[in-house]
């Protein structure tokens, strides 16, 4: 065999080895991207609806955690008074009252727990009208202010009256003191009649009240500080102090009355006599058997009545106004809605991007997703390729049978 036709082998060889080399790289390389892309399953490919590829981005929301919280809180004793059955729906709705435990003020222990339903108000009949009323004699030194009537009977001797500013008319032993008097009987008898009753300690002072009838082991009540009374809302509540003997508030104390709570709903039955500090505050209807004291400077929202003794006035202001609701806030006109900013979309988790991946930023990047390893559509078809290897490889298998028939 000559030189040529070694030469035109070597190049048909040649020629055949590159055509397979070719087909080889067509078929194992996209049939390996191939693979690689679906097996994958935590990346994928976005492709929006103009077919324009997007970056492939692997996007790991943030995890949300719920939290529960939990709250221990003391059960509230409760007792339920059923009444008539409501007329939209028929049903027997019951009333629940809730009654909390009383401390005991001085020993610090729990007082029995009283389940009752709300007590109705003491009627004071006539005798509402007037700011004082006494049995013997009213005495008052200084310059003292009275909104209110001012009674007295059977006694007639009401020194000081000079010295006294009023907004209210005076009975001295008339027929309306004597009808007041015999009012003032009845009304004291019933605030000393009311039950249940929850016995707690002698000092008020430093403690926060609701509704209820009290009274003490010693039968007498003391306030120093400050004593709160809380109706809970209700403005129809009603307070109910007796007192075997007395009742004697300490100087510059005060009684608060909070949450709806009236002075027109809260009674001081006295069995003896009522002594009220120098410049301190006072609540409600003190309903004495013997005599009262205002000392210098008190002030008094309510009434002092005295069944049978004296009361004694030292420059105090006492007001006995009409018994209204605690005024809520003034309505105003109803707000339309305030204009604000465009609500914009609801800001989703944060993403954390996995490194290794790009994020895409445009606003149209995210129109459409497809998971799965779907190739992009601007991807050159493989296929294509593989068709090109073959017609080479077919060619070089022409040429090389072709010089082997010359040469042969």
């Amino acid at each position: 065999m000559n030189k040529p036709k070694i030469l035109k082998k070597k190049r048909s060889m040649s020629l055949l080895l590159t055509s397979l080399l070719v087909l080889v790289v067509v078929l194992v390389v996209p049939a390996t991207s191939l693979a690689a892309v679906s097996g994958d399953q935590g990346t994928q490919v976005t492709q929006d609806t103009q077919g324009t590829q997007v970056p492939v981005v692997t996007v790991v929301p943030e995890a949300t955690q719920t939290a529960q919280a939990t709250q221990t809180a003391q059960a509230p004793v409760v007792t339920k008074v059923p009444v008539a059955p409501e007329a939209t729906g028929g049903t027997q709705v019951p009333v629940v009252i809730k009654v909390p435990v009383v401390p005991e003020v001085t020993q610090g222990a729990q007082a029995p727990v009283v389940l009752a339903a709300a007590q109705p108000t003491v009627n004071l009949g006539t005798t509402s009208s007037f700011a004082v009323l006494a049995g013997s004699t009213i005495t008052n030194t200084g310059p003292t202010t009275i909104t209110g009537d001012v009674g007295l009977s059977p006694g007639s001797a009401f020194t000081g009256q000079a010295s006294v500013t009023l907004h209210g008319a005076v009975h001295v032993a008339d027929a309306v003191a004597i009808q007041a008097k015999k009012d003032l009987v009845t009304a004291y008898n019933d605030a000393a009649g009311r039950t249940p009753v929850a016995t707690i300690g002698t000092e008020l002072g430093g403690h926060t009240l609701i509704p209820g009838v009290y009274d003490s082991a010693s039968g007498t009540f003391e306030i120093t500080g400050t004593l709160t009374l809380d109706a809970q809302g209700n403005p129809d509540g009603v307070f109910i102090f007796q007192m075997e003997s007395t009742l004697v508030t300490a100087p510059f104390s005060n009684v608060v009355l909070l949450n709806g709570a009236r002075f027109c709903r809260i009674f001081w039955q006295v069995g003896s006599s009522a002594t009220l500090g120098t410049s301190s505050h006072f609540e409600g209807h003190i309903l004495a058997m013997a005599s009262i004291t205002a000392n210098t400077g008190a002030t008094i929202h309510g009434q002092l009545l005295a069944r049978t003794g004296a009361v004694t006035l030292h420059a105090n202001t006492i007001t006995n106004d009409p018994c209204l609701p605690t005024p809520g806030p003034t309505p105003g006109p109803t707000p339309g809605p305030t204009p604000g900013p465009t609500p914009g979309p609801t800001p989703g988790p944060t993403p954390t991007v996995i490194p290794g991946t790009v994020t895409a930023n445009s606003e149209s990047s995210l129109a459409s997703t497809k998971t799965g390893g779907v190739l992009p559509a601007t991807a050159s078809p493989w296929y294509d390729i593989l068709l090109a290897g073959v017609v080479i490889t077919l060619v070089g298998a022409v040429g090389l049978l072709r010089n082997r028939k010359r040469y042969a």
